[in-house]
């Protein structure tokens, strides 16, 4: 069964284990437009890791994006 939880912008980074490695950045401007517009329609898919930490295993570039819209206060963290 899956699990759905609200867990803090803060308390994300980037799984080491992607596999995707190129284009990552690639239209991370207009990502987060979107993300702005409708919301995040697909959840970050994600697992613990150390020191009360959670790696995004499928989703680096909303959480990127995600990241971004909160850097420039378009977006609650």
């Amino acid at each position: 069964m899956t699990e759905t939880s609200s867990i803090p912008l803060s308390k994300l980074s980037v799984w080491r284990g992607d596999t995707r490695k190129t284009d990552v950045d690639e239209g991370i401007d207009e990502l987060a437009a979107s993300i702005e517009a409708r919301g995040l329609l697909l959840a970050l898919i994600i697992r613990k890791a150390k020191s009360g930490r959670f790696a995004v295993i499928a989703g680096q570039r909303r959480l990127k994006a995600l990241q971004m819209l909160a850097s420039q206060d378009r977006h609650a963290g």
